[in-house]
């Protein structure tokens, strides 16, 4: 086991000085929660019906009983009018909103169908389910749905070949909507190829299932499984995507972006939200460090520069370096000064004055530098001078690998870390100090070298590789 030793400076390979993401407030969900998920598995309970429901007819050419929300009805106008600007006008609406009673009697009516066509009672239904939804699994209950038709073709396969459904395909997803049940995802969709069925889901969704060339629920499955989305739009706008199911209230970068509300069955039926993030760090997006930075921002370790980039392959400086550690040691030992420590630090705050030839008392991370020197996480390399005056920081300095490694050991003082990290090959006949802190940060799972095997104790460290080694630091303590 190897347990960290106050009187060597043991360390880590950590993190950008930057505070927290700041997010657009979420935009309350339209009254037909345009994003929610209705299939066989996530069903709408029987008295569901979407609040402000309109006529189509006010909007395209469609029947007088067709309804969708008035957001879907709005969008569809706006997009009708687009394919007329591109000359087609032969389009029509032919079914929108469905109750449930009406799907229970289209379903009934398909079952019948096939048990009059010979088939068992239990078979009838399973086909039927490919054609037509169950009661409560429709989507068209949802008022965002709407089946379309032309002059020539009806609900078949051949609109897809007609000028309509040929535009549509290509260009719903600029107005929020999706070709809903593509060619080729039955397996995924559960029902057959329906060129003429489109689905609102709003502009932002649209983009990225049609983008992504994946399916409404594809795109369900994916949000539960990465929980959020970071994504650019064709327009140049960054959007943060995430889940929030029915009895779980997301979340993201420590900030509640909405409530769920309750339209759907039970635990069943789920709503997926996007806003663009006004603060959001953009040049952070898919990088390989995104999940680290997010996530020491929420808990206000890290913070952007004031154009919302991060940087993150820049460098770090040694005031930035202390100060980010200083924000970590105050997480995990929230009472380690000493009551004469505190007292010292306060004073020396209030007098505005400094110990340190070239730190000014104004700067903001003299205190940082206080704590960690007071709570024993200074290594003495970074402090130069002569005996006899006062000893300088070298604030503006880069900081290395091997500074962080020095002063990050420290955290681990009261812990037993049970060796079997592995070695760097770039350690060997390096001082022992350093080497201890290298070897028991690899085994805490800290520092995980670059690919050939080695530490590179004497390069500058990126913001992006701090970022990364202090959320596992924080991980290993179970912090996060």
């Amino acid at each position: 086991m190897r347990k960290y030793l106050m009187s060597l400076l043991l360390g880590l390979f950590v993190a950008a000085a930057l505070s927290p993401v700041a997010l657009a407030d979420a935009v309350a969900p339209d009254p037909g929660c345009s994003q929610m998920l209705v299939n066989r598995d996530h069903l709408l309970v029987s008295d569901y019906v979407p609040a402000g429901l309109v006529k189509l007819s006010d909007y395209m050419p469609a029947g007088s009983s067709v309804m969708m929300t008035r957001e879907a009805a709005e969008a569809m106008g706006q997009m009708i009018a687009a394919m007329k600007a591109d000359g087609i006008s032969d389009i029509y609406g032919s079914s929108g909103y469905r109750s449930y009673d009406t799907q229970s009697w289209l379903y009934d009516r398909k079952v019948n169908y096939y048990l009059d066509l010979g088939y068992d009672r239990s078979s009838a239904r399973t086909l039927a389910a490919q054609v037509v939804a169950i009661p409560g699994a429709s989507e068209h209950q949802t008022g965002l749905a709407l089946d379309f038709t032309t002059s020539d073709a009806g609900l078949t396969g051949s609109f897809a070949n007609t000028a309509a459904g040929k535009w549509l395909a290509e260009n719903s997803w600029r107005y929020g909507f999706i070709l809903r049940y593509p060619k080729g995802m039955e397996h995924i969709t559960g029902y057959i190829y329906e060129p003429w069925h489109f689905r609102y889901v709003g502009k932002v969704h649209a983009e990225y299932i049609y983008r992504n060339g994946i399916t409404l629920d594809q795109y369900y499955e994916q949000l539960s499984r990465e929980t959020v989305i970071t994504y650019q739009s064709v327009s140049g706008e960054y959007y943060v995507i995430y889940l929030n199911d029915y009895n779980n209230t997301a979340s993201l970068v420590g900030t509640v972006l909405s409530v769920s509300r309750a339209y759907a069955d039970s635990q069943l039926g789920f709503n997926i939200t996007a806003i663009r993030p006004e603060g959001d760090l953009f040049d952070i997006v898919g990088h390989w460090s995104e999940n680290y930075i997010r996530q020491l921002a929420a808990l206000q370790i890290v913070e952007g520069y004031t154009n919302n980039t991060f940087r993150p392959e820049k460098n770090i400086s040694r005031a930035e370096l202390i100060t980010l550690i200083s924000r970590v040691y105050d997480l995990l030992y929230p009472n380690g000064l000493d009551k004469d420590s505190r007292e010292y630090i306060e004073e020396i705050l209030s007098a505005e004055i400094s110990p340190y030839g070239d730190v000014a008392p104004n700067a903001y991370y003299l205190e940082p530098l206080l704590k960690m020197e007071k709570a024993g996480i200074l290594p003495d390399r970074l402090l130069t001078g002569a005996a006899d005056a006062q000893p300088r920081f070298l604030p503006d300095t880069a900081a290395l690998r091997q500074d962080a490694a020095l002063t990050i050991a420290p955290l681990f003082r009261d812990e037993d870390v049970a060796e079997g990290g592995g070695s760097f090959t770039d350690m060997a006949g390096r001082d022992q100090e350093l080497q201890q802190a290298v070897d028991l940060l690899a085994d805490a799972g800290v520092l995980t070298g670059n690919p050939s095997g080695t530490f590179a104790p004497d390069n500058d460290i990126t913001r992006a590789e701090i970022c990364a080694m202090l959320c596992r630091v924080l991980m290993y303590f179970r912090y996060i």
